[in-house]
C-alpha cells in the first residue's frame, strides 16, 4: 500500500501509515520530514530542508503506523521512509504528504 498522511482529531498531529517490507533482513525504517514551504527541490536530495523523526521498529503487522505530533495547525507536511536492512543497506525512499487540521 502507499503511505499515507491523515489528520487526528487535534490540530497538531497527523496519523502516517506505510506498508510493512517483507524483507527477513528487515532492521528498522527511517522516517523523515519537512514542510510545504520548504523549497520543492528538496524532495528527492538530501538538504537540510529534511528533518529525521524517527528510526522506527517494523512491528508485526503488515503496515506500520506513526503518529507526528507537535505540528503546527493548517499545515502541509512532506514525508519520506524506507526500510534500512541489518547490514545498513536503505531501500530506496516512498514521499508521501498530510494536512493537519485548522484551529476553528
Amino acid at each position: 500500500d502507499k503511505p499515507r498522511g491523515w489528520f487526528a482529531d487535534s490540530t497538531d498531529t497527523l496519523y502516517l501509515l506505510w506498508g510493512a517490507s517483507p524483507q527477513p533482513e528487515l532492521d528498522h525504517y527511517e522516517l523523515f520530514r519537512m514542510v510545504q514551504d520548504d523549497s520543492i527541490e528538496a524532495i528527492g536530495s538530501d538538504s537540510e530542508v529534511w528533518t529525521k523523526l524517527a528510526d522506527v521498529a517494523p512491528g508485526p503487522y503488515r503496515v506500520v503506523p506513526y503518529e507526528d505530533k507537535g505540528l503546527e495547525s493548517d499545515t502541509r507536511y512532506i514525508y519520506r521512509v524506507r526500510a534500512v536492512n541489518k547490514d545498513g543497506s536503505v531501500g530506496r525512499f516512498s514521499y508521501f504528504d498530510g494536512i493537519t487540521r485548522s484551529k476553528k
